[in-house]
């Protein structure tokens, strides 16, 4: 039996009456397992708001353990976030006046793909070509 005190600092023997000695005996003396994690990914978005990734998993030494050996509250968290860029986008300009006073005539605007809250040309390719609003309609 060894004399403590309420923290469980171990005192000299002359600290305590006979009564209240404890007994200390260790227990349990496995190494917890706990959460490790992988590197981050790459953000998943080129531009725009998306989300990165990365492994967790449950480990005691240098085995692998059920994620269920491990406390769920303390999980590290495997997606995040992310903000890259802003995407580029295309902006139109006011149709310009028809080509024909009488008959078939058509209009034109100027369609430029911009990036950026200054709202900064840039090339063609750095938009969807597929949303790309026409630039030409033809009037009858």
């Amino acid at each position: 039996a060894v004399c403590v005190n309420s923290v469980g600092t171990v005192l000299g023997d002359s600290k305590c009456s006979q009564q209240e000695k404890m007994i200390l005996q260790r227990c349990n003396e496995y190494t917890c397992p706990v959460w490790k994690t992988g590197e981050w990914s790459e953000c998943l978005v080129t531009c725009g708001k998306g989300y990165k990734h990365r492994q967790t998993w449950c480990q005691v030494g240098e085995e692998q353990l059920d994620n269920g050996f491990c406390n769920s509250a303390t999980k590290p968290a495997s997606a995040q976030a992310c903000q890259q860029q802003e995407c580029a986008a295309w902006q139109v300009g006011p149709w310009g006046q028809c080509t024909a006073t009488c008959g078939t005539g058509y209009q034109m605007r100027a369609v430029r793909c911009i990036a950026g809250s200054y709202g900064t040309i840039v090339n063609d390719n750095e938009c969807n070509a597929a949303t790309r609003p026409t630039d030409t309609q033809v009037i009858i």
